[in-house]
């Protein structure tokens, strides 16, 4: 199930490293820091402190996904496959991994600001799980994206041009001038999905929250996983993997 056991341990140690850079800021942050994001401001010094300290665990689990596939299939996926194991089936255990590794993230995400200074949630359960399935769905669908563009580019590209997006997305959505601002475009903009800053699920209400509706916001991302997920298998039967 774990690809690469170090980079794993670097996701979980960047995981801590969140935790401390947030509890020892000065920022104003809800009980769930990692799914708060980063706000709406005019200042781009206030939007590089929230964007470090939540990209820090994101671009680690890039690092650990990235190859997933490839590595996964010269591993033991050319011997499975020749076997007469199903192709699709194949994507589809590969595609169940990310789930479950992203679980362990997001989980041990949770868990390091629960029992640390953030002790006190103060949300209610139908809120939490709606604040935290945003927050993951929206970190499934990108690496999801991730993935497929491996299939055509190689692994350092498909990482760059997936992280590039992430920061362009945030630093645009984060610079209008309200929330307002954007319309339509807000929903092209994927990252701002999951952070309760954005989506205005987050207790802290200092700051501005576009127009993105959080309903129609889990619509698109769960729409998403489900295509990339079909475009990933339809590519991967037509490649010779001998």
């Amino acid at each position: 199930m774990i690809q690469n056991k170090k980079l794993f341990i670097f996701v979980l140690l960047s995981i801590l490293i969140q935790s401390y850079l947030i509890y020892k800021s000065d920022m104003l942050y809800s009980s769930l820091p990692f799914t708060d994001g980063v706000p709406i401001s005019p200042s781009f010094v206030i939007i590089n402190r929230y964007l470090i300290n939540w990209y820090l665990p994101v671009v680690a689990i890039s690092f650990y996904i990235s190859g997933y596939m490839e590595e996964s299939l010269s591993k033991y996926g050319k011997f499975l496959i020749v076997r007469s194991y199903s192709k699709t089936l194949w994507v589809l255990n590969q595609f169940s991994k990310l789930v479950i590794n992203l679980f362990l993230f997001a989980s041990f995400q949770l868990i390091s600001f629960w029992v640390g200074p953030f002790l006190e949630i103060r949300y209610s359960l139908d809120h939490l799980i709606l604040l935290i399935s945003l927050y993951y769905l929206t970190l499934l669908t990108l690496f999801c994206i991730q993935i497929y563009l491996e299939l055509f580019l190689s692994q350092q590209l498909s990482l760059l041009i997936v992280n590039g997006y992430i920061i362009l997305s945030i630093v645009i959505s984060s610079s209008f001038s309200n929330g307002k601002t954007g319309g339509l475009l807000n929903y092209f903009l994927l990252p701002n999905f999951g952070m309760g800053l954005k989506n205005g699920l987050s207790s802290v209400n200092a700051f501005q929250p576009t127009n993105l509706n959080y309903l129609f916001c889990l619509i698109i991302l769960i729409t998403l996983i489900f295509i990339i997920v079909a475009l990933t298998i339809r590519r991967f039967n037509r490649v010779d993997i001998l």
